[in-house]
């Protein structure tokens, strides 16, 4: 039990090395949102409202950035606390691989928290195109990275476990 403890924590160090590091590597470098090219923009109340609204879009952009990467941290947690949760049981090695298999769905949860992400993005994508792309793939990519690593790094190897316990009882 202390092993899962600590492995948690690992793994929302890291989650959160990654939230800061993308914060210090967007913050401020974000392109404008909307950009005025008329002769309006010489108005000084067009280009005031032009900055709210870019400010507002890439107050938008990041907090959702930000919260994705909380969202795909919270599924890694809940897919590696019952994948450990069934590890940990004192049950026969078949009826592990069954729950095992049931629990594939928890497996599946950053790939879908991925797309929600991308779908966001591309919603958003109206008011700030740069940005929403750049949060459309991360998102994307990190659902998919996150749960090949769940599938790779959890499943996998308590899977051959279990196998080789089921094949010894037989």
């Amino acid at each position: 039990m202390k092993k899962y403890y600590l492995y948690m924590a690992g793994v929302l160090v890291i989650a959160i090395a990654v939230v800061i590091g993308a914060w210090g590597v967007f913050h401020d470098k974000l392109p404008e949102a909307v950009q005025v090219t008329s002769e309006a923009a010489e108005l000084e109340v067009v280009r005031q409202a032009s900055d709210i609204v870019a400010r507002r879009m890439d107050i938008l952009s990041k907090s959702l950035f930000v919260g994705i990467f909380i969202i795909q941290l919270t599924a890694l947690i809940v897919g590696a606390s019952v994948v450990f949760s069934i590890k940990d049981e004192n049950s026969s090695a078949a009826l592990k691989l069954k729950k095992l298999e049931n629990a594939d769905v928890f497996m599946d949860l950053p790939l879908y928290v991925g797309l929600f992400g991308t779908v966001s993005a591309f919603i958003i994508m109206a008011f700030n195109p740069s940005t929403s792309r750049l949060i459309a793939y991360s998102s994307t990519l990190v659902g998919i990275i996150t749960s090949v690593v769940m599938r790779t790094s959890m499943i996998f190897p308590l899977r051959q476990k279990l196998l080789s316990e089921a094949d010894k009882n037989k």
